[in-house]
């Protein structure tokens, strides 16, 4: 294998070029794109019979490219590199057998993917349906006969192996719908959110497809574990909590009341021990659920104990 990397003069050569033609993909046959998040699209494909490597650089629209590979032959190794002089678009060139057909991927800036999702929750039952947005803000459609997108951490989450025009502005596609079962409102201490109380409806899918974070922080819902996807509640009961420090940590009282007209099932979650190291102690045992109707109200008593030897 030898590799050189260098830079492309961008000349559009317009005469005998028309718009469509400077596409640089219409010398390409079975064109994929890989979609991210975050960074550039990987547009690629294998030369058509009549071209050469070469004849892929004669005058492409380059907006938004970045960069170009070429897997090909020694032969065409030759034949490219005494073409790349002065050139400004970075080009890497990878030599392969020379009984392979040669192939370009085009690192294409302005094309991007972001998952959607939307639930409801109805007499216990939960419904989940994803959608994926193509994001596409190149000043052109785009055409692929597949497409793959990656998460956050460049694993591929979703495939699609139909033929593909990619208009301008957003593209909607559906991905996977799933049902499961509701459960009552859970109060989680310490997460998502780390500090206080989390008011949370864990629902029971295990058909459901990928959850993908759309950034670098976990702030999208719905949240995964297992084959549980936690979302916020939306009716909630009030909540009020005192703190009062004591020499080994704090006491706590939370304070719980249902303003809402409807009837209310509770549960609570919270570790042992916390991410500080502190120890969660119900002073007085929380209940498995706590029934609150309209109106009434409950507390809570608990402590944070740190261990002062260490």
């Amino acid at each position: 294998m030898k590799s050189v990397t260098t830079t492309l003069l961008l000349i559009i050569l317009l005469t005998g070029c028309t718009e469509r033609e400077r596409y640089a993909e219409r010398y390409l046959n079975s064109i994929g794109l890989v979609l991210h998040p975050n960074n550039p699209a990987e547009v690629s494909g294998f030369l058509k019979t009549q071209f050469n490597p070469d004849d892929a650089l004669e005058c492409p629209d380059m907006t938004g490219i970045r960069e170009i590979s070429f897997n090909c032959s020694a032969d065409d190794y030759v034949t490219i590199t005494e073409n790349l002089q002065d050139c400004m678009i970075p080009v890497a060139i990878t030599t392969v057998m020379s009984d392979v057909i040669p192939s370009v991927e085009y690192l294409q800036d302005g094309i991007a993917w972001k998952p959607n999702y939307q639930w409801s929750v109805r007499e216990g039952i939960c419904r989940f349906t994803a959608t994926v947005s193509i994001v596409n803000f190149t000043g052109r459609e785009w055409f692929s006969e597949s497409i793959i997108m990656m998460d956050m951490l460049q694993e591929p989450v979703c495939r699609l192996s139909d033929t593909l025009i990619i208009p301008e502005g957003e593209l909607e596609l559906g991905w996977w719908h799933a049902e499961g079962i509701a459960n009552p409102l859970t109060l989680v201490y310490g997460w998502p959110r780390n500090a206080g109380w989390n008011q949370l409806i864990p629902c029971h899918v295990p058909d459901a497809g990928q959850i993908v974070p759309a950034g670098e922080e976990t702030s999208e819902w719905p949240v995964r574990t297992g084959d549980t996807l936690w979302i916020q509640a939306e009716h909630r009961v009030e909540l009020r909590e005192t703190i009062e420090q004591n020499p080994d940590g704090y006491n706590c009282l939370l304070e719980l009341r249902n303003d809402s007209e409807r009837y209310m099932e509770i549960k609570f979650s919270h570790p042992d021990v916390l991410p500080r190291g502190a120890e969660f102690v119900e002073v007085e045992a929380f209940p498995d659920i706590l029934d609150l109707y309209p109106g009434e109200q409950a507390l809570l008593k608990y402590s944070l104990i740190y261990d002062v030897s260490s």
